[in-house]
């Protein structure tokens, strides 16, 4: 069988071994079993249930995105479907109508009709074809989804770039870990709706996949009361910031600002006051190396070398409600992360009498990532919780506060998860929205909003015979030099041509032509798979050139 190398991508490991024949360890493949469920049918309209078999990874290609399993089983399937003969694609002719399968995992095949609109379009020197049936079902998340990119921090689905690095679940250790972004992809206007969880709301299609304690269940099969993976303790990735770094970048987004006053010199401010922050005062003039000047408004520095150190933390020179947090701040290590919300605790937080850390602020998004900031440490946090003030008042610190709305997050310090779920309160449609996907280097999910969330897709037949013609590809608009505003159904396609390629080149013949047997494929594969190894660990079992003729 046929399937996407995404979705096996997981199983295929490279691991260090010894050669007896090369005398050291050398780094081989080793291919892992992987699981494939079959669905049965009721008169080929419900489906009734369904067999998972073990199978093997036979061959792979992860630029094509593709790969051929063998099912460890004798058993015979009644509903086959045939290829399209090879040399005969020219008789396909556009406009004629297919069929795109795909699943997102924990639910049956989905099915959508379209109709053949391209042949031949050429993209980064590959052959595709293009249909009108949806071809990509799962991660449908729309535009204002939140996702934690290193290295610039938490940004929404549509501006992360290709080739930064988010956080994925790596299924098998149940670690958080940094996942490179291969692309972003539109996956057209879709009805939506929003999920509501005990701390999080997220955005997404019906058939969008969530992580439960069970496994993978789609949004709509989800119920109010059932558990969805959420955020948890996310490892040290990024080394670059010290304990001291992550105090002085809280304090200074709770009440810190700074400016260059073009050609007139440089301020940094501490909004701080003695005798109730002598403390918090004494640490910053120790971290930057002078006294500063104290009067009514706060602690000032006015030296250049102040306001670049600052800068080189990644603060930016804004107001309070345009302050974002360092984007590095995220992956630091864990005690780094610990300083950064003691030193926001220290200016814009306070601890209740029961032990919980509230911080208010007047950015709401700056509070929020502040939050995904203390679940990356596997506290529990809720919020934020808006609060109006018509008019200058205090807030529970003592601190002013101006007119308009502020946001408050509560942090519980005293126990933290490794492993966390959040309880789904309500689901309720919006209607319709564009949505988006990413495309992620060896993971097939990603955490968006907090939330762990997964995707999928599959192969085109054409709806009158059945006949496989080709396998999704995800290619986006923007790899073609379009916007985020490009608004269509339609979906590239690898056609049979590439597919039969691959076949060949790897020997499954068999496959499409009756004179050649599996046994005789597999013999000529393991016979390649010997020469390349011989070649990759002994220079001297490469075929040597003729020698040349002397010339007189």
């Amino acid at each position: 069988m046929c399937t996407a190398f995404h979705v096996v991508e997981d199983a295929v490991k490279f691991v260090k071994k010894w050669s007896p024949i090369a005398q050291r360890e050398i780094t081989v493949e080793d291919r892992q079993l992987v699981q494939v469920e079959v669905f049965k049918y009721e008169k080929l309209s419900r489906c009734v249930g369904g067999t998972t078999y073990q199978a093997e990874i036979v061959a792979w290609d992860k630029e094509l995105d593709y790969a051929v399993l063998k099912l460890r089983t004798e058993e015979k399937f009644d509903h086959v479907a045939k290829l399209y003969p090879r040399g005969k694609e020219a008789d396909i002719k556009l406009g004629r109508e297919v069929i795109a399968a795909g699943c997102s995992l924990g639910h049956e095949p989905l099915f959508t009709f379209g109709n053949l609109v391209s042949k031949h379009d050429m993209i980064e020197n590959k052959e595709y074809w293009m249909c009108t049936a949806n071809t990509i079902f799962g991660n449908c998340l729309t535009a204002d989804t939140f996702i934690m990119t290193n290295p610039d921090g938490v940004v929404s689905i549509t501006q992360v770039p290709i080739g930064s690095h988010i956080i994925a679940l790596n299924e098998g250790t149940g670690v958080f870990e940094p996942a490179r972004v291969l692309d972003v992809v539109y996956s057209g206007k879709q009805l939506v709706y929003k999920l509501r969880t005990t701390s999080k709301t997220i955005k997404a299609t019906s058939n969008h996949s969530f992580l439960t304690p069970y496994g993978w269940e789609r949004l709509d099969q989800l119920k109010r009361g059932d558990r969805v993976r959420s955020i948890s303790y996310i490892p040290a990735y990024a080394t670059g910031l010290t304990e001291n770094d992550g105090r002085i970048i809280g304090i200074f987004l709770g009440d810190g600002w700074m400016r260059d006053r073009e050609g007139e010199g440089f301020e940094t401010v501490f909004c701080l006051f003695l005798p109730k922050d002598r403390e918090t005062i004494n640490f910053i003039r120790g971290y930057l190396g002078g006294e500063g000047t104290l009067d009514d408004r706060g602690l000032h520095f006015y030296t250049k070398s102040v306001y670049e150190r600052m800068v080189s933390l990644g603060l930016k020179q804004t107001t309070s409600k345009e302050k974002t947090m360092p984007p590095e701040l995220f992956l630091a290590k864990p005690s780094v992360r610990l300083a950064f919300l003691k030193g926001l605790l220290e200016t814009d937080g306070w601890v209740t009498k029961r032990g919980e850390w509230r911080f208010e602020m007047a950015n709401e998004k700056l509070i929020s990532d502040v939050k995904l900031l203390a679940e990356s440490l596997g506290f529990h946090a809720n919020g934020p919780y808006m609060r109006d003030y018509r008019a200058t008042s205090l807030n529970s610190k003592g601190r002013q506060i101006k007119g308009g709305p502020t946001w408050t997050i509560v942090v519980y310090p005293w126990e933290q998860y490794l492993v966390n779920y959040d309880i789904v309160q309500e689901i309720t449609p919006l209607g319709i929205e564009d949505t988006y996907d990413l495309k992620v280097e060896n993971h097939h999910n990603f955490l968006a909003n907090g939330l762990v969330v997964h995707n999928s897709g599959g192969p085109i037949f054409l709806a009158d015979t059945y006949e496989y013609i080709g396998n999704t590809a995800r290619v986006s608009g923007i790899q073609l030099g379009f916007g985020f505003d490009i608004i269509t159904w339609m979906g590239f396609f690898i056609p049979m041509e590439g597919i039969y390629k691959f076949f060949d080149e790897n020997f499954l013949q068999f496959i499409y032509d009756s004179r050649f047997t599996s046994k005789q494929c597999e013999e000529m594969r393991r016979k390649k798979m010997e020469e390349e190894e011989k070649k990759l660990i002994l220079p001297e079992f490469e075929p040597k050139p003729a020698p040349k003729e002397r010339g007189y």
